[in-house]
């Protein structure tokens, strides 16, 4: 049985090495959720409303669940994951085209043979006559597949970071397989810093060059006013991975509350790997719900695959007090 070495052109070449990181700690003790909050009932036109506020000292607490069908579409399970905590820090620096960049910090749970973002191996089938046909690989063993399928990996292979890091839209694969939520291995915590722009419509993530340190404009999440159905591209360096505008006001109700929100669908059209992602960002809060739905197989033969979705929502958001 032959594995295909695809080339993903890019799309998920840096999915953590570009990006200023913290280093790897060891932490027993997941964090916790304190009581949500529901705040802003109007929508804004200027799109950095739509992400992190800029200020220091808030804290957001994400929860993930995996949910998994069986062929007929019936839910079999459902696990619940670590909580993630997104804490913003204010203002740390200046871009070399002079703007301020503020930044955030995610820490998250990960099995302990991931630790210090070493890169994943994620095979995968497709359908020859339909690439839009495939599933994941479940397990360590990978089975031979029907004449008229195609098996492929990842390459590059990502690195299992935290979701606001990754840039093809696969974050549900990879949390589920770093993260194996029914595991019992062992485990580690993991700390990400990402930079980012937000001035009016403008809203950019700058990120480090892993071999020159230089700082570079890398992701585009907002740049003007968005519309059903506007399409924009998200990789600025890469230029394979796009977001997608499925509903521009869409009220979204998440445990920290209801959010006016921005649905976007995540695209890589070079990327034929069996996932759909879609983000909802919502005003005053930034990300406040994510849901990659992918198939799986066991047996490596699509007629084998099951759906399952990996969800992850806004649980609280805990507001600096003021300062004097």
């Amino acid at each position: 049985m032959k594995i295909t070495q695809r080339i993903m052109t890019g799309a998920l070449a840096l999915f953590a090495g570009a990006f200023s990181l913290a280093s790897c700690t060891m932490d027993p003790q997941a964090p916790a959720a304190s009581g949500g909050i529901s705040y802003g009932a109007l929508a804004s036109n200027n799109m950095r409303d739509y992400y992190y506020p800029t200020k220091a000292g808030y804290t957001y607490v994400y929860r993930h669940t995996e949910k998994r069908y069986d062929k007929d579409g019936a839910l079999v399970s459902s696990i619940a994951g670590a909580y993630d905590t997104l804490t913003t820090l204010g203002f740390k620096r200046m871009s070399p085209s002079g703007d301020s960049l503020t930044a955030f910090v995610l820490k998250y749970r990960l099995l302990a043979q991931y630790a210090g973002r070493q890169v994943m191996a994620l095979p995968y089938v497709l359908k020859k006559a339909n690439r839009d046909d495939g599933a994941w690989f479940e397990g360590d063993a990978i089975q031979e597949s029907q004449e008229d399928e195609a098996q492929f990996i990842t390459n590059p292979k990502p690195k299992p970071v935290g979701t606001d890091t990754i840039l093809a839209g696969i974050a549900g694969r990879v949390k589920s397989v770093a993260d194996a939520f029914a595991s019992t291995g062992a485990r580690v915590w993991q700390s990400d810093t990402i930079y980012f722009q937000a001035e009016r419509d403008s809203v950019v993530i700058w990120e480090h060059d892993i071999h020159t340190g230089r700082l570079f404009r890398g992701r585009l999440l907002f740049y003007k006013d968005a519309k059903n159905n506007s399409k924009w591209q998200y990789g600025l360096w890469e230029g394979s991975t796009y977001f997608d505008v499925d509903d521009v006001d869409d009220v979204v109700n998440v445990p920290a509350g209801a959010y006016r929100s921005i649905d976007i669908a995540v695209t890589t059209p070079d990327v034929y790997a069996p996932i759909k992602e879609h983000k909802w960002f919502g005003y005053t809060a930034g990300l406040i719900k994510q849901i990659d739905t992918y198939y799986l197989t066991t047996t490596g033969k699509l007629k084998d695959k099951f759906k399952a979705e990996m969800i992850r929502d806004l649980i609280s958001v805990t507001v600096p007090g003021p300062t004097n």
